[in-house]
């Protein structure tokens, strides 16, 4: 899922000239969560990063299992960043941050909340950290509760099941 959203961003006209990649544990992973969800999480993140990050910028997907054996999905952009000031606010409803006028883009303030809502709902967390011209980055937290062994022939319900991370190489 995580290289099938990097290959959906490549194609954004906002996307031409910012590199995006995804770098992921050797190791194939699968959560049980709302797969629509995750993939729009994922959509979310991944279109933020890219809308403010200026060609020539990068976005970096990361994901793995951390000590205790959640699941942390990071996101980060060399864009503009966020005021400190407009942290605490921007993953509330229609929360937007107060950024200069020479790089102000479309949103309805909905996107981050969204998918703060989604992941809570799967137990996780979210957190931003961001500098101003120099970057963000996104820490979606997956409790290791959600990730399961099992293959799609083992549940009767495949659609909760979610391979999040495939081995392939990026070349």
């Amino acid at each position: 899922m995580v290289h099938n959203v990097v290959r959906i961003a490549a194609t954004w006209p906002n996307a031409l000239n910012v590199k995006i990649r995804a770098q992921i544990s050797q190791r194939e992973l699968t959560i049980f969560a709302d797969r629509r969800a995750i993939h729009q999480v994922l959509l979310n993140l991944t279109s933020n990063a890219v809308k403010f990050t200026p060609p020539s910028g990068s976005v970096f997907v990361t994901c793995d299992i951390n000590k205790t054996g959640d699941v942390v999905i990071s996101l980060s952009d060399t864009g503009c960043g966020i005021p400190a000031l407009d942290l605490p606010f921007i993953s509330e409803p229609f929360g937007q941050s107060r950024r200069r006028s020479d790089i102000y883009q479309e949103g309805t303030g909905l996107g981050l909340n969204l998918v703060k809502s989604m992941i809570g709902l799967h137990g996780g967390t979210f957190e931003i950290t961001s500098k101003e011209d120099v970057g963000t980055v996104v820490y979606v937290t997956l409790p290791a509760s959600r990730v399961v062994s099992l293959t799609k022939q083992d549940t009767p319900d495949s659609n909760s099941l979610v391979k999040i991370i495939q081995i392939k190489s990026m070349h």
